[in-house]
Formats: structure tokens, sequence, C-alpha cells
């Protein structure tokens, strides 16, 4: 009851005090687990109908937590690698195919091996493999490689292109145009376009124009002698191959033109068939008084000896006036002179 008095003040209030006073609340626990769900047995049925009839069967057990991997020694680790090692090398052995070498193979394998090229060669060359010794004498130097080549080459020399080889590699064309059959002239005559140095092609063609002259095939001869660039023999079959006696100064005439195309194709500027046969016909032409063709032939063979100069002085003496200008070409206008008599050097 209040009194008439003054009320009593109130005490001071804390307002942390209501807080510090509550009482410690616990720490939340972990979810309870659902409840299992209630078997209202009805549940057999329900596994029936959504087996078609069949009970539903057990549940499996859980499967038992994996053993922890226990720390593996070092050396147990190096003697498994090892192992696995040896089975892999094993099972490769065992998947190549077997190795058969008779003795030979032996003996070529086992040169190899310790680098013995000469040896290994050797054994092939023996055992008659000498496509095997060429490929291994192409490592085995320059020399051991051409003694193998010449080995190969022996071994086949029974094969008629190895002597067109042997010829080639060995740089002896001459040998092969002096002992070929001249019935194959042409093959021969085309090896040497193929395989003959420049400054030997005209020698070799010579030989072989003179075996194909001394069997009497005039014709294939000139034609190697006009291959060869030989002026000089060249003129000497076409002047054979005329008639004897009395020769048409046309043929004469046909013979000269060619001996000059001859002469200006191989780079020449004269020969001594040709400027005998310039000569001979120029001695026709002035004796039918055509002297300035004849001068005209004459200038062909500016180099022509001592016999083109004697002729062109008597022409000039005889009156022909002042010497034609040199020139390669014969007159435009050709007029066949009388009859002509081959000189006897030309005679068949």
């Amino acid at each position: 009851a209040l009194s008439g008095g003054a009320a009593a003040p109130l005490p001071p209030v804390d307002g942390n005090q209501f807080f510090e006073n509550l009482p410690p609340q616990a720490a939340p626990s972990a979810a309870a687990p659902p409840p299992p769900p209630k078997d209202d047995g009805m549940g057999f049925f329900d596994d029936l109908d959504a087996n078609g009839g069949v009970p539903k069967p057990p549940e499996p057990p859980p499967a038992p937590p994996a053993p922890e991997p226990i720390a593996e020694a070092p050396e147990a680790i190096a003697a498994r690698r090892a192992a696995e090692f040896r089975a892999a090398a094993a099972a490769a052995a065992a998947a190549e195919p077997a190795e058969i070498m008779d003795a030979s193979d032996a003996l070529v394998q086992r040169a190899l091996v310790v680098g013995d090229y000469r040896g290994a060669v050797d054994a092939c060359v023996a055992a008659g493999r000498h496509a095997d010794a060429l490929v291994l004498a192409s490592v085995g130097g320059a020399e051991l490689w051409e003694e193998t080549r010449a080995a190969h080459i022996a071994a086949n020399a029974q094969k008629p292109y190895m002597r067109v080889a042997k010829a080639v590699v060995s740089d002896d064309l001459g040998a092969l145009v002096a002992s070929r059959s001249l019935a194959k002239w042409r093959e021969t005559l085309a090896i040497l376009c193929t395989y003959a140095p420049a400054e030997e092609w005209g020698t070799l063609a010579g030989v072989l124009a003179g075996r194909l002259a001394a069997a009497g095939d005039a014709h294939a001869a000139t034609l190697c002698n006009v291959c060869a660039g030989d002026v000089d023999a060249a003129v000497g079959h076409w002047l054979g191959a005329l008639p004897p006696g009395k020769v048409a100064p046309s043929a004469l005439h046909s013979v000269l033109e060619k001996a000059v195309v001859l002469t200006r194709a191989t780079g020449q500027t004269t020969s001594a068939g040709l400027a005998q046969l310039a000569v001979s016909y120029a001695e026709t032409l002035a004796s039918q008084g055509r002297m300035e063709d004849a001068l005209s032939y004459l200038d062909m063979v500016p180099d022509g000896g001592e016999a083109v100069t004697t002729l062109r002085d008597r022409i000039v003496r005889g009156g022909a006036g002042r010497l034609a200008s040199s020139s390669a070409a014969a007159p435009a206008a050709y007029q066949a002179p009388a009859a002509y008599q081959a000189p006897a050097a030309y005679q068949a």
C-alpha cells in the first residue's frame, strides 16, 4: 500500500543482465533419422503386385568398407616393376617370328655385329648373294664398293647387257666398240651417243666405221663417219660409191655439196678430202671456160693447200680477171659440165 510519504526510488536496471541470466542453450543435435516406414501389413502384397506375383528378393547385405591401402616398401616396388618388365620382354620375344638362318646368314650377321663390312661382303659373294654384297659394300668405302661391283660384273658376264654395263662403269667404251657384233652397229653407235665423252666421240665412231668398212658395209661406215664428223673418210666413201671410169658431173657435184655441208656442220673450214674434191671439180669447170665458177669453188677451201693455190694461179694467169670474193656458197645457176673423169685416188 502506498503511504502518504514519498515513493522509494527503483533500483537501477542493467539491460544485459536479462540475457546473462538466460540458461545456456544446448548445441543443436544432428538431424534425427527419418522414422522407418510404418508397416501396415500390406507391403508383402504390394511387392507381389509390383513383381508380377513373385515375392521380392531380400535386400543384399551392404558391402563391407574397402580396406585402407597399405604403403608399399620401395624394395617391393622395384621388385614388382622388374617382374613386370621381364614378363613383358618374354611376351614380346614370344610374339616375334623365329629367326631361321643358315650358315651363310650367320657369317654375315656375325661380321655385321662387329662392323666387319669386308667380311660380310665376302660371305655374301661366297654365297652368291651379289645384291646383298653391293648393299653392304656401299657403306664400306669406295675401294670395297669397286671391288664388289667388279666381282658382280664378272659373275654375270654371260648376260649381254652386262658387257655394256662393264664398259660404261669402267670407262672402257673402246673395248666395247672393238669387240661388239657388227650386226648391232646401230645400237653400238647409240651407246656412243649416250656415254662417250665429247673428246672421244669422233675417235670411237671412226673405229666403228673402220670395222664396218672392213666388213664391206660401206653405207653403215659412211653414216658412222658422218656422225664422227670425219669429212675425209665420208668423201672417200661417197666417191667410192660412184661408178668407175667416167663420172657424171652432176654426181660429182652432189658429192661436193654433201662434203661442204658436212664441213660446215662440224665447224671446220676445210679438209683434205674437200680440197681435193673442189680442185677436181674446179678443173672441170675451167676446162670448159667457166673460170669465175671455178674460182668460186676454190674459194670454198681457202686453206686447201698447194693444189688449190696452183690451180687458182693458173686460172688467174689464164685471164679470169680478179679473183672472186671468198664465198662458201656454190654459184646460184649451176650448169652441168661435160663428163668428168674421177681422180685416180678416188677410183673404187
